[in-house]
């Protein structure tokens, strides 16, 4: 957990390779650790080599019951390189889990920005903001990119508490 910790920090300061590694370090460590595979994929996605992203968060969905933490990263990979198709199976996915678990509204937010659909996203962004979804609090990642490209759902996060620092 410390090593998948450590290169989650060290992505996000702009050491992309070292965050890789320790993600990758973290996995051999322990490889049922979900923080190291998610942390994995998050740092490749952030530095955009997506292709090994997308092959690493296979084990990782399989392992975590297809974790939303994983499938927001993937939508947005998927928005950006406009296979819209993809993103809409995720969000049906999730919107079909909600119907009977607990899909934090973070993460619908997410992947509702991801395929371009601005009201559902805002609305979910305003959700997460209410409750104080914890995921908020990683607005730097991947997954948040598309939530970003909307000003009001950016004026969402930025009106939180788990917002810290510029954007």
């Amino acid at each position: 957990w410390v090593a998948a910790i450590q290169g989650f920090v060290q992505y996000l300061v702009g050491r992309s390779d070292e965050g890789i590694e320790n993600a990758r370090r973290a996995i051999e460590l322990d490889p049922d650790n979900f923080t190291a595979h998610w942390v994995h994929v998050s740092a490749l996605a952030h530095a955009g080599r997506d292709d090994e992203a997308l092959a690493a968060a296979e084990p990782a969905l399989a392992m975590s019951g297809r974790h939303p933490m994983i499938l927001t990263t993937i939508a947005a990979i998927h928005s950006d390189r406009g296979e819209q198709q993809k993103v809409e199976t995720i969000r049906a996915e999730l919107a079909e889990r909600a119907r009977s678990a607990f899909v934090g509204s973070g993460a619908r937010a997410c992947v509702a920005a991801s395929a371009g659909d601005w009201p559902e996203a805002r609305e979910f962004a305003r959700i997460a903001a209410d409750e104080h979804d914890p995921f908020m609090a990683f607005w730097k990642l991947r997954a948040w990119r598309p939530v970003w490209k909307d000003e009001e759902c950016a004026a969402i996060i930025r009106g939180t508490s788990l917002f810290q620092g510029g954007r």
